[in-house]
């Protein structure tokens, strides 16, 4: 067990981000667009953050203190009960693999992280394989990330499967593709039977992959906001039809007292934005994406559009977390991949960096 506190992962991010952030600067468009052929950093990076994140010490408190509580109950056979084999059943298969394996808490958290770790690689692989050092360091920075690797673990998981999926739904040229199409729909279904939740992830995917449109989900996400402040009680059992996830009314009732902001999150729908205006800039007003950054940010603006209608739910970050979990691809995608500007490295780095301290002042 390695010395550990969240600053140490901060500090390593923020070390990374900076260096990456200062190289991207002093890169021409051209540089930025041919990338690395051989992204080995990236793949180091990646390998120690897993390692990292999988040896840390559990939590005295949140989701990760419950969890390894209810596993080493079962694990010393006071508690006989794992639930969720009906609704969430691959959460509950990897969680009884770990029980007989007779790995201990910690053990069982590394294959988590796993999965975490290696389901947004899988991503970043197929979709910037040239910039995956510079692409994977703009994931770790993103604000939710390390919460979701250590806390929120489920729908961490549920989300790096899922993105994993899209992955291969993106690189799937047309219906007839049978492999990719394959790939995508497992990961997608065992996504969603981790996290009820990434249903909705995987129906927006879905629907982004046979219907892409450039302008019809910003009209969508646009509608969505002007009904969010409303929060009334049809929106309220709106969202939790779309999100399918009975924590809804866990969440509904929760004491907000440990809570510093409560009610209609404008910072949460203002961080939520930037993606919604940076993709429309790119998509419609510079017409310079193709179809597979289309899909993705389709699914981002459509699951971040069902967010909107229940973001005055306390804890609704969980919830925003099934469309920010693609967050960082949506910002650095045409960075690695289309022509925007002369000064794109600057621009890159400039975003890097100013995510990276969003990130910490939020910390």
């Amino acid at each position: 067990m390695i010395p550990y506190s969240s600053h140490n992962w901060f500090f390593f991010m923020t070390i990374c981000a900076f260096v990456c952030a200062f190289i991207m600067c002093l890169r021409s468009r051209k540089q930025m667009l041919r990338g690395n052929k051989y992204p080995i950093l990236g793949i180091i990076l990646l390998i120690l953050s897993w390692w990292y994140t999988g040896v840390r010490p559990i939590n005295k408190e949140g989701d990760s203190a419950l969890y390894s509580t209810i596993y080493n109950l079962v694990l010393r056979h006071e508690w006989t009960d794992i639930k969720g084999f009906e609704s969430e059943g691959f959460w509950a298969t990897v969680e009884y693999a770990c029980l007989n394996a007779r790995m201990s808490a910690s053990q069982w958290f590394q294959v988590i992280a796993g999965f975490y770790f290696f389901g947004f690689g899988v991503a970043i692989w197929k979709w910037m394989r040239r910039n995956f050092t510079s692409a994977f360091i703009f994931t770790i920075s993103a604000m939710s990330f390390w919460a979701y690797a250590t806390n929120g673990l489920r729908s961490g998981m549920a989300a790096a499967l899922g993105t994993a999926g899209l992955a291969f739904f993106t690189n799937a040229k047309n219906p007839k593709d049978i492999l990719s199409i394959a790939i995508a729909v497992t990961l997608m279904f065992l996504s969603s039977i981790t996290h009820n939740s990434m249903w909705l992830f995987f129906a927006a995917s879905l629907a982004a992959w046979l219907l892409p449109s450039k302008k019809m989900p910003y009209y969508v996400w646009g509608v969505c906001l002007l009904l969010s402040p409303l929060s009334g009680s049809l929106i309220m059992e709106l969202g939790e039809e779309l999100i399918s996830d009975m924590r809804l009314a866990y969440y509904q009732d929760a004491d907000m007292t440990i809570f510093s902001h409560n009610g209609w999150r404008w910072d949460f729908i203002l961080y939520s934005t930037i993606p919604v205006v940076w993709s429309w800039y790119i998509i419609n007003k510079r017409k310079l994406a193709d179809k597979r950054y289309i899909i993705i940010t389709e699914v981002y603006v459509l699951c971040n559009a069902a967010w909107l209608l229940v973001n005055s739910v306390p804890f609704s970050n969980r919830f925003a977390y099934i469309s920010w979990c693609i967050y960082p691809f949506v910002m650095c995608y045409p960075l690695f991949k289309m022509r925007i500007s002369k000064y794109q490295g600057l621009i890159g780095g400039a975003m890097l960096a100013f995510f990276t301290v969003f990130t910490l002042l939020l910390a």
